[in-house]
């Protein structure tokens, strides 16, 4: 059985500053994520224990749980960086009168979004689910196998676009990161920002808006344009989430504080 974790959301500000949006944060900002906290160690031994019950109906066990565990690491601090900018976007957008620096900082995250409005903003950082990126990173890289994974460390098939370098493959269209959690980082921002994922955010908001978490096998619909599989390609992915149990398993792995009663930040 595995160890549950109580997610304690830090805030930045205190709780009275939140409560001026309708939605409870607990849900809109994570969904089946966490904060960024000293916690982050635990959670990742918890999550690697966790991987150890999937299920494996093709290929070796071994191999499959080996490569969920070499990521989990990145995977976890990335989301925090996510959850870390979504956070202090929230507590600038419910100022009432934010400073010339909290002003800078939202228009450098609506650069970096590519988004032109805060509303766009809202619906653009935040966390993608674990059970997602774990299977969209094994079928993209064939267990980490593959020529682009072992040496570009492109864990997701990503094309070298925007000023990505370029890795050396007969296609020349695939992009090279110095390490796994650079291309892990571009994946993220590549679901958050690109128009062709807007359907992906649009649903993400709508499960949050009804104080609903959001898992892989929900999302994995929306990334028809991930591949030009399309339907195929997002059939296979949530199929295996749910063969090799990854949405039963993260979920319980993972417990979602269903307060609002927000306590203070921890030094």
């Amino acid at each position: 059985m595995f160890h549950k974790i109580l997610i304690i959301i830090f805030l930045m500000a205190a709780s009275a500053v939140y409560a001026q949006e309708e939605d409870c944060y607990a849900y809109e900002s994570f969904g089946e994520s966490f904060p960024l906290s000293k916690d982050n160690l635990k959670m990742i031994e918890e999550l690697n224990e966790a991987i150890k019950g999937i299920q494996s109906p093709k290929g070796s066990y071994d191999k499959k749980v080996a490569f969920f565990q070499s990521i989990l690491p990145d995977i976890v601090n990335s989301l925090s960086s996510v959850e870390k900018e979504r956070r202090d976007m929230l507590e600038i957008l419910n100022k009432k009168a934010p400073t010339e620096a909290d002003l800078k900082k939202l228009e450098a995250l609506k650069a970096r979004y590519d988004a032109k409005t805060n509303e766009d903003l809202k619906l653009k950082v935040n966390i993608i689910p674990i059970d997602l990126i774990l299977v969209q990173s094994a079928i993209e890289s064939g267990w980490g196998g593959s020529n682009a994974a072992k040496n570009c460390n492109n864990l997701f098939g990503l094309h070298a676009l925007g000023g990505l370098s370029v890795c050396d493959t007969p296609s020349r269209k695939i992009a090279k990161f110095t390490d796994k959690k650079q291309s892990l980082d571009a994946y993220i921002l590549s679901i958050n920002k690109n128009n062709a994922y807007k359907d992906f955010r649009n649903k993400r908001a709508e499960i949050l808006k009804k104080r609903q978490n959001f898992t892989g096998v929900e999302l994995a619909p929306y990334l028809l344009k991930y591949s030009t599989r399309g339907k195929d390609y997002t059939d296979e992915v949530r199929h295996s989430i749910q063969n090799h149990r990854l949405d039963d398993i993260i979920t319980s792995a993972l417990q979602i504080s269903e307060s609002c009663e927000f306590p203070g930040p921890v030094n």
